[in-house]
């Protein structure tokens, strides 16, 4: 049983673009209905899965060839794929070749305060929940900020903003983009999901 299988990966913008994958029809015309299906249903799940777990993004990937003998297997294709795409992504530092980024979603948050509770807010969006602070303004005695902030840090942050302004702080939030997430934060997400 073998089953070998040639790509061409691109990179695609914006990097955290949904991937796409294409089978060459050259290669359609030679396969069963189950090998195409096999072929097809991997990397639609290898994608989403990824190596560690979490969707890929930002690359196309177009199969170029399968080769394979009389005894390959449905199974043996999908395990070919899945090989590969673990393969793809596995840090090689002789060759850096393909760099794999973990990304995050980015959220644009605006919170409203009483003045005297603003040191304690920015202390904590900046040291705590790894946010960058856009403006301050001031409305007489209440101030605003806009930040942005990443989405994993600000859950249940309506129960700690409420505590710190003593219930008149209030904020609102909406996505921004995804941003990449730096080594040390990276490395303590991955280590949670395994």
């Amino acid at each position: 049983m073998f089953a070998s299988l040639q790509f061409r990966v691109e990179a695609t913008l914006p990097a955290y673009s949904i991937p796409t994958f294409h089978i060459d029809p050259t290669l359609r015309k030679t396969l069963s209905a189950e090998e195409f299906n096999a072929l097809h249903d991997s990397l639609s799940g290898a994608l989403s899965r990824g190596p560690q777990g979490f969707p890929i993004s930002g690359i196309a990937l177009t199969v170029l060839d399968l080769s394979r003998d009389s005894d390959t297997t449905a199974g043996a294709i999908r395990a070919c794929v899945c090989t590969f795409i673990d393969s793809l992504f596995r840090t090689d530092h002789r060759t850096k070749s393909i760099m794999s980024i973990l990304l995050e979603p980015t959220m644009r948050v605006e919170i409203e305060s009483p003045s005297q509770f603003i040191g304690d807010i920015l202390s904590d969006l900046s040291g705590h929940r790894r946010g960058h602070i856009h403006d301050v303004s001031s409305r007489g005695s209440w101030t605003s900020i806009a930040a942005t902030v990443p989405l994993h840090p600000l859950l249940g942050y309506a129960s700690v903003l409420r505590s710190m302004t003593q219930g008149e702080g209030s904020f609102s939030m909406e996505y921004l983009e995804h941003q990449p997430v730096d080594d040390s934060t990276a490395q303590s997400m991955l280590a949670e999901t395994s």
